[in-house]
C-alpha cells in the first residue's frame, strides 16, 4: 500500500480490483446493456466500472433500502428486488431479448438463477459470471506473481492509460459538439459508436497525444494560438 494512502480509499482497492477483473473477463463491449445483482461494495463498483466502460444502461437489483438509495443516487436503473422481479424488468426493457452480460455479486442461489434467466442464450457452461470465481482467479494470479516475481519488459510504445483515454473521449465529445456534428439535445448513439470505433484498437500514448492535438486545433477560436 502506498504511504499516506487514506485507509478509507485503501479499503476500496479490493472491490474495485474485482470489478475491473470481472469486466475484463466478461468480454463486455461498449454500448452493452447489463445488470448487476446485488448492490454491496463489489456490486456498486461493478456497476460503476461498467458505466465508465461505456455501458448503455446498467440495471442494479437489491433489497436493502440503504443500498437501493445509494444506487439511485448514482443514477443506475434500480430495481427493488422486494417489490419487482429484475427478470421481468429486463425482459420488458429488452423486449424479451435478454442481456449479453449479467454480473451476479450476491453469491446466493436465487440471484444466480435470475442471472441465468436474463441472459441471451449462450453456452450453458458459461451462462453467468459469479464474481466469487473472479476473486479466486485474481488470488491465484497474485499467488503466481508472488512465487515468480519479475517485471515484464516495458513496451516500446506504451498503451494509453484509463485516464488518458477518458480525457480523450471528453475532448472528442467537445469537438464534435462545437462543430455541430453532435446535437446534445439529440445525441442518439454517436458517442458510444465513436467509443466503439476507437476501442477496437489499443491506442498508444503517442497516438492519444496526436489525436488530442488535432482536436485542440479544431476547438481553437479565431486568433487563438495552438501550443
Amino acid at each position: 500500500m502506498a504511504p499516506g494512502l487514506p485507509l478509507v480509499q485503501a479499503a476500496l482497492i479490493e472491490p474495485l480490483a474485482v470489478a475491473v477483473h470481472a469486466l475484463r473477463a466478461s468480454k463486455f463491449k461498449v454500448s452493452d446493456t447489463t445488470a448487476v445483482l446485488g448492490a454491496g461494495p463489489i456490486g456498486i463498483m461493478t456497476a460503476q466500472v461498467a458505466r465508465l466502460a461505456g455501458a448503455q444502461r446498467v440495471f442494479v437489483s437489491e433489497r436493502s433500502p440503504r443500498r437501493l438509495q445509494i444506487a439511485r443516487e448514482m443514477g443506475f436503473d434500480v430495481v427493488d428486488a422486494g417489490e419487482q422481479s429484475i427478470v421481468d424488468v429486463v425482459a420488458e426493457a429488452t423486449r424479451g431479448v435478454g442481456l449479453p452480460i449479467v454480473f451476479e455479486t450476491a453469491g446466493v442461489q436465487p440471484t444466480i438463477a435470475e442471472a441465468i434467466k436474463m441472459m441471451i442464450p449462450a453456452n450453458p457452461g458459461y451462462s453467468s459470471l459469479n464474481l466469487a470465481a473472479a476473486v479466486q482467479v485474481m488470488c491465484d494470479e497474485l499467488r503466481l506473481a508472488a512465487i515468480a516475481p519479475g517485471s515484464p519488459p516495458a513496451p516500446e510504445n506504451p498503451p494509453a492509460g484509463f485516464e488518458e483515454i477518458r480525457r480523450f473521449y471528453e475532448h472528442l465529445e467537445a469537438a464534435v459538439t462545437q462543430s455541430g456534428f453532435l446535437d446534445p439535445a439529440h445525441p442518439k448513439r454517436l458517442m458510444p459508436r465513436l467509443r466503439r470505433l476507437f476501442d477496437r484498437i489499443r491506442l498508444e500514448r503517442d497516438e492519444v497525444s496526436l489525436l488530442r492535438g488535432m482536436l485542440k486545433t479544431f476547438l481553437k477560436k479565431p486568433g487563438d494560438k495552438v501550443d
